[in-house]
């Protein structure tokens, strides 16, 4: 499952660059707005791992 997930990241960052460099979207702009979610996600994952053992 975990192998998975670093899977989606890598596409999904992929084509967030791929997007950057075509000029459809501004990817430093998405992360200076929306780098907090990244710490919100991790508390989430943390939380239902923990309600599954």
């Amino acid at each position: 499952m975990k192998n998975s997930w670093i899977g989606i990241l890598f596409i999904a960052m992929g084509v967030m660059f791929l997007l950057d460099s075509m000029g459809v979207m501004e990817f430093g702009v998405i992360i200076k707005k929306f780098w907090p979610v990244v710490f919100i996600l991790v508390g989430v994952a943390i939380l239902l791992k923990r309600k599954r053992t």
